[in-house]
């Protein structure tokens, strides 16, 4: 993990992107942590009361407030001043905090790991039509009336009918204004949709998205889905036989020549994709569906420190009759 030559915390871009090493992270995320080190102290001093009987009430403020600090100093690397009771309940309980605050959430914040990449795999691609029936989830957005609308609705295979059906399902068919809506470029974005059309005009919409969006990126399949050069519509009822075929004759001359090629390849001939202009030299902002993962670690590793905390009232209940027992005769 490289850490960028900008100073330590860096400038705050108008994005919410950083230009250091520091990572910037959701005021939400801030409020949980607060609220975590609160709620997760009390457990951590109620156990400890409770296996500890008999213990006055006062003593269960007063663990509340220990276990509260060392939690604390633990979200900046720093070890327990004191050691940890011998209840197996107590000390996962506190090595889910050290786990998923300590190793994970601050050593992401501070830029020593990409701790988000390694609980949030990278999406897979979509490359061909065939990864996309298997997406069952995503929309198509396609031009209607269009050579896709064509090709799928009489596609050979059954999955290739069953794009077009799910096109007609979710009403995704439409004008320009509809398939590159940046509501639509959002999701493809963030891998919700994908819109099958011409290079030309993804090349357009999606780079001029790419310059204000921050992060994310656009990238063309690999297998192409239909192929064509340039599409050109000619009125018959405005236009006469004899014009309408001098006019195609001219542009056949334009292929063959190489100057259509040409064009294509200048505009968009070699697009393939675009990033936020933001993500490849600064950081983003940690959100919550970045750190999904550690809730699932944490979630595991107290559900465990349950079932070991009614184990060990158990075992402290029958030491106590045992003891009762043993003085009584």
């Amino acid at each position: 993990f490289d850490i960028l030559n900008s100073g330590a915390w860096g400038i705050r871009l108008a994005n919410g992107t950083w230009t250091g090493a520091f990572r910037a992270i959701q005021k939400e995320i801030w409020i949980a942590l607060f609220c975590g080190v609160i709620i997760l102290g009390i457990f951590l001093g109620l156990i400890h009361w409770t296996l500890s009987q008999p213990l006055p009430t006062r003593a269960l403020v007063k663990l509340a407030e220990d276990y509260t600090f060392i939690l604390i100093g633990n979200i900046w690397q720093e070890s327990a001043p004191i050691l940890l009771p011998a209840f197996n309940s107590l000390r996962i309980l506190w090595m889910s905090w050290y786990l998923g605050v300590t190793l994970i959430l601050m050593c992401a914040f501070s830029g020593q790991m990409k701790a988000a990449m390694m609980l949030k795999p990278e999406k897979a691609r979509i490359d061909q039509l065939h990864d996309l029936y298997e997406h069952k989830n995503i929309k198509i957005y396609v031009p209607q009336h269009s050579i896709v609308d064509k090709q799928l609705k009489t596609h050979a295979e059954p999955w290739g009918r069953s794009l077009y059906d799910r096109i007609v399902r979710q009403g995704t068919a439409g004008n320009a204004a509809l398939i590159y809506h940046i509501d639509v470029l959002k999701d493809v974005v963030h891998s919700r949709s994908v819109i099958i059309a011409s290079r030309v005009a993804l090349a357009k919409a999606a780079d001029a998205y790419c310059t204000s969006m921050p992060a994310g990126e656009f990238y063309v399949a690999r297998q192409s889905t239909y192929s064509f050069q340039s599409v050109i519509h000619l009125s018959r009822s405005t236009l006469e036989k004899a014009e309408r075929k001098k006019i195609l004759q001219r542009l056949t001359w334009l292929g063959e020549g190489g100057l259509l090629s040409k064009w294509v390849s200048d505009i968009a001939g070699s697009w393939e994709g675009c990033e936020a202009r933001s993500s490849t030299d600064q950081h983003e902002a940690l959100e919550f569906e970045d750190i999904k993962g550690l809730f699932f670690i944490v979630l595991i590793l107290d559900t465990i420190s349950i079932l070991f905390f009614l184990g060990e009232i158990i075992a402290v209940r029958k030491l106590h009759l045992k003891r009762i027992k043993k003085f009584a005769f």
